[in-house]
C-alpha cells in the first residue's frame, strides 16, 4: 500500500466514517481496547478527533455525528490560543465539508482499508524501534519490535461470533437496505419488485442474450478471410471452416476465429447497394457499422452511410490472388482505419437461404466489404443509478467506441432521438387469454434533437439537479473508460479503480460491457480455463471492494432456436455460472423485437428462489436510448 500518497485522502476518509458511521466506529473501537488506547493516525489532531469519537461510541453506543462539536468546543475552551486548537478546528471544517459533497461511502470497503491503514501506521512505528535498537547496539530490543508485530485486523477478517455479535447482526440488516439501483418511476413497479436487491454491494450481476438471433446474410455474400480470399458465408457454414476472419474492434481491423457456424434456413431478405457500387444481402435485423454505432438494416435509409475498410475501397482484387497478392491486400486491410459508403437504395428481393457465423470477442465481420455485427441495459442502469446519487465506474471494454456511449448518454439524458422524426413512446403492456403481449403506444414528432448546444444546456441543469438532490460532488458521479477489445483485462481495471480511489473517488457500482471480451488474465491457458478466471476475478473484484459489478455475457447457438433462454445456453463456459450472484436473461421473439418489448428471467438467484419462467416485461424506446419505460411482471 503506498502509505505516503494515499493515507492523508483514506486518513480524511476513515475519520468522517467514524464521525458518522456506528460500523466503522464499533470496529475501530475493538482494537482501540486492545492496543490500550494508544494513537492510531500519523498526526495529533487527527489522533484526538478520533479518541471523540471512541469515547462517544463507549460511552453511549451510537456514532457522535454532530456531537462533535460539542468535544471540540469543550477541549478550545481549555485550550482557547494553542497552535493544535486551530489545527483541528480546520481539519474538523474540511472533515464537514468533505463529508457534504461526497456520497457515502462504502461501510465494509472503508473498514478493509482502514485495516491497512493502521497496519501501515503500526509498521512504520515498529521500524523506527527496529532502526533505533540497531543503531543503538540494542539488536534484542530490536528483535523484540518484530515480534511484537501483528496484523491489524477489523471487520470479519478478526472473526467472529455469529451468535453474539450485535454489531455483525445489525450490519446484515443495514445492508440488506441499501439497494444500489432503484426503479421509482411510474411504470416500473414491477421492474422494483423483479430486481428487489439484486443489486446490491458484494454482488457480481450478468445479463445474458443471444445477440445475434436471426441476423444472417444470402449465402452468395463473401466473407473476407485472413489469407486474402473471400470465400462465400454458404460454403464456410455448410463445411464448417476453420478459417479467421477480419474483424473491426473499434479502432482496427484484427484477425479472429469463428466459434459457430448458423444454417439459419428461408427468411425475407433485402438488397443494398452503395455509392460505390458494393451490395450485399441480409436479413431485416442484421446491424451494419455506421457513424452513428451498430444499426439493423430495418432502420437503415438511403442516404445513410456504412462502414468499408478503407484498404478495399478502390482496390482492384484479383478472384484468385497469389500468396504475395493475398499477404498484401491484408496488410492493407489491417492497417487501415474505416470510409463511409453511401446507400442509394434498399429493396427487398424476396425469400433466401441464410447463414450466419459467430466471430470470437468482437462479433463482427468483413462481408462484402461492409463491416457487419452481431448496449442499451447496462447504460440504462448507469443513468438510473447515477440519478440516485451512486458513483458509477463505466468500463467499455470493445464493443462501442466513446463517442457512441457519450451519444446513447446523450440520448438518454436528452430524451431525444438523434434525428427529427416520428418516435414511438410505450404507454401500455396487455396479454391475451393465451399470455402473449402486446404493446401500445403514443407517438412523438420530435423536431429538437440532439445537438451540442442542446447537450451543454440540459447537461447543466441535470448536473444542477444532482447537486440539489446529493449535493456536490467535485469528483462527479459517473467514469467513463473506453478501451479497445482485448486491451484491458480485470487487473487493468483494478489499476484504474486504485488511480481514481488515491484521488478520492471510490465507485459503489462497476459496469463492464461486456465480460466476454476482456483481455484474458492469462494469455497459457486455454479458453475455457481463461474465460473462468477471468469471471471468478470479477467475483473478486465485488467482494474485495464491497461494490456492485454488473456486466453481460453472450448466450450460446442453441439459444437462438428457444423463446426463453435457460442454463444450458452459455456459450465459453459454464463455470460463469458458479461465480455471478444472478444471471438475467433478455429474450425477445421477432415480433416482440418489432415492439421494441424483451423479457428479462432469472437464470440464476443465489439470494431468493425464482422461476427461468417467471418473466418481467420491458417496453422501451431505443431511439432516445431507453430501454426501459414500462415493465409488467407476469407469473404462471
Amino acid at each position: 500500500m503506498e502509505i505516503e500518497s494515499f493515507d492523508k485522502s483514506l486518513e480524511r476518509r476513515i475519520l468522517i466514517g467514524m464521525i458518522t458511521d456506528i460500523s466503522i466506529v464499533s470496529a475501530i473501537s475493538s482494537i482501540w481496547q486492545k492496543t490500550e488506547k494508544v494513537d492510531l493516525f500519523k498526526t495529533n489532531q487527527a489522533n484526538l478527533i478520533a479518541k471523540w469519537c471512541l469515547t462517544h461510541y463507549q460511552q453511549r453506543g451510537e456514532a457522535v455525528d454532530s456531537d462533535i462539536t460539542s468535544y471540540f468546543q469543550q477541549y478550545r475552551d481549555k485550550h482557547p490560543d494553542g497552535e493544535r486548537t486551530q489545527l483541528v478546528e480546520s481539519l474538523l471544517v474540511s472533515l464537514n465539508i468533505e463529508s457534504e459533497h461526497r456520497p457515502k461511502q462504502s461501510t465494509d470497503y472503508l473498514i478493509d482499508c482502514a485495516s491497512k491503514y493502521f497496519t501501515g501506521i503500526r509498521l512504520e512505528r515498529i521500524a523506527d524501534r527496529i532502526k533505533t535498537g540497531v543503531r543503538d547496539g540494542k539488536i534484542e530490543d530490536s528483535l523484540d519490535a518484530i515480534n511484537s508485530f501483528s496484523q491489524v485486523e477489523l471487520g470479519a477478517d478478526m472473526g467472529i461470533n455469529p451468535f453474539r455479535d450485535e454489531e455483525a447482526i445489525r450490519r446484515v440488516f443495514a445492508s440488506a437496505e441499501e439497494r444500489l439501483i432503484h426503479f421509482p418511476d411510474a411504470g416500473l413497479d414491477d421492474a422494483a419488485l423483479f430486481f428487489g436487491d439484486t443489486f446490491s454491494r458484494d454482488t457480481l450481476v450478468s445479463f445474458l442474450a443471444s445477440e445475434k438471433s436471426g441476423k444472417c446474410q444470402s449465402g452468395n455474400t463473401r466473407v473476407l478471410c485472413d489469407d486474402g480470399i473471400e470465400r462465400r458465408i454458404e460454403d464456410i457454414v455448410k463445411n464448417q471452416l476453420n478459417v479467421n476472419v477480419l474483424s473491426w474492434d473499434g479502432c482496427k481491423f484484427q484477425t479472429r476465429s469463428i466459434n459457430h457456424w448458423f444454417d439459419n434456413g428461408v427468411q425475407e431478405c433485402f438488397k443494398i447497394k452503395t455509392k460505390s457500387g458494393r451490395e450485399i444481402e441480409a436479413t431485416a435485423n442484421h446491424p451494419f457499422l455506421t457513424p452513428d454505432g451498430w444499426r439493423p438494416l430495418d432502420r437503415l435509409k438511403k442516404k445513410d452511410f456504412l462502414a468499408v475498410p478503407k484498404g478495399l475501397f478502390m482496390v482492384q482484387r484479383p478472384s484468385s490472388p497469389t500468396l504475395n497478392q493475398a499477404n498484401s491486400l491484408i496488410q492493407n486491410v489491417l492497417e487501415s482505419p474505416i470510409l463511409w459508403d453511401e446507400i442509394v437504395s434498399i429493396e427487398p428481393v424476396g425469400e433466401r437461404q441464410t447463414y450466419d457465423i459467430e466471430v470470437e470477442g468482437l462479433h463482427n465481420f468483413v462481408a462484402n466489404d461492409f463491416v457487419v455485427h452481431n448496449s442499451f441495459q447496462l447504460l440504462d442502469l448507469a443513468v438510473r443509478a447515477v440519478i440516485q446519487g451512486k458513483r458509477v465506474a463505466y468500463f467499455e471494454v470493445g464493443d462501442l467506441s466513446q463517442n457512441q456511449v457519450m451519444m446513447r448518454l446523450m440520448q438518454r439524458v436528452l430524451k431525444r432521438p438523434k434525428r427529427q422524426g416520428i418516435i414511438k413512446i410505450p404507454e401500455r403492456i396487455e396479454f391475451d387469454d393465451k399470455f402473449n403481449a402486446d404493446v401500445t403506444f403514443y407517438s412523438r414528432n420530435i423536431k429538437k434533437v440532439v445537438s451540442q448546444e442542446l447537450v451543454n444546456e440540459k447537461f447543466a441543469k441535470f448536473n444542477k439537479s444532482l447537486d440539489e438532490r446529493h449535493g456536490y460532488d467535485e469528483l462527479g458521479l459517473l467514469k467513463l473508460s473506453c478501451h479497445p477489445s482485448g486491451s484491458i483485462n480485470v487487473t487493468g481495471i483494478e489499476s484504474r479503480l486504485n488511480t481514481w480511489e488515491r484521488a478520492g473517488w471510490l465507485p459503489d457500482i462497476v459496469i463492464i460491457d461486456y465480460a466476454d471480451i476482456l483481455a484474458p488474465l492469462n494469455g497459457r491457458l486455454d479458453k475455457r480455463h481463461q474465460v473462468d478466471e477471468t469471471w471468478r476475478e470479477l467475483r473478486g473484484l465485488s467482494q474485495k471492494r464491497h461494490i456492485c459489478v454488473i456486466t453481460a455475457s453472450q448466450a450460446d447457438a442453441a439459444s437462438y432456436r428457444i423463446k426463453t433462454l435457460d442454463k444450458s445456453n452459455f456459450s465459453e463456459s459454464k463455470t460463469k455460472l458458479a461465480h455471478v450472484s444472478a444471471f438475467i436473461g433478455i429474450n425477445a421473439l421477432p415480433n416482440e423485437k418489432d415492439m421494441q418489448l424483451r423479457r428479462l428471467n432469472y437464470i440464476v438467484r443465489r439470494e431468493e428462489a425464482f422461476s427461468e419462467q417467471e418473466c418481467l416485461y420491458v417496453a422501451g424506446c431505443l431511439s432516445i436510448a431507453n430501454p426501459m419505460i414500462l415493465t409488467r411482471l407476469l407469473i404462471r
